[in-house]
């Protein structure tokens, strides 16, 4: 992929996620699907600089590479939503209230773990020691999703008891983001050999 091409998807990606930011802090209850895709793309911008195989660049390269991706991280996000939603009753999503809404919420959850792996990806240019890469991508996930909804609760946590919390947020939901950054890193790792 061009820088060009680059950098026009990383500014789109900045107007979609301040534009969803608000909405989120204007209690606008859907804000997060957008917003999805505006992080994917710019922490994709970022890990660019560092990888030549960041998700843009696979679908820009081989489209059958990429729905096979996409495939792999739908799986990892319906298992995540089936584990934790439906057979742990660990979160709800109140407006999610149609079918065709809870379809959308599936087939958005691809591009929200895209973002996680190029954070992390993008996180480790600067900070070379992984535990502490790992660690930041969680503050800084927390900080994207975690306190946005906090004004519109989008989702909302349902933790048995287990009552701590660290600005409001469960501390089970905090370590619960060590999965949320760490398979879909994983997986690339795995398929996808990251090259510099």
């Amino acid at each position: 992929m061009k820088a060009r091409d680059n950098i026009f998807a990383a500014i789109f990606g900045v107007i979609i996620t301040v534009t969803s930011l608000i909405a989120a802090f204007l209690e606008i209850g859907l804000w997060y699907f957008p917003a999805t895709i505006g992080v994917w793309l710019i922490f994709d911008y970022f890990s660019s600089m560092k990888n030549k195989n960041t998700t843009l660049q696979i679908l820009k390269r081989s489209k059958k590479k990429f729905i096979f991706l996409y495939l792999l991280m739908l799986m990892l996000g319906c298992t995540i939503e089936v584990t934790g939603r439906f057979i742990l009753k660990l979160w709800v999503y109140p407006f999610q209230t149609t079918a065709f809404l809870e379809l959308l919420g599936v087939l958005f959850y691809p591009f929200i773990l895209f973002s996680f792996r190029e954070m992390y990806e993008s996180l480790s240019i600067i900070i070379k020691i992984r535990w502490l890469t790992l660690v930041s991508s969680m503050i800084l996930g927390i900080c994207l999703w975690e306190i946005p909804n906090l004004f519109v609760y989008s989702w909302v946590y349902l933790i048995p008891i287990v009552k701590q919390e660290i600005f409001k947020i469960n501390i089970v939901v905090i370590i619960g983001w060590v999965l949320l950054i760490s398979l879909p890193v994983y997986i690339y790792n795995r398929l996808f050999k990251t090259s510099k």
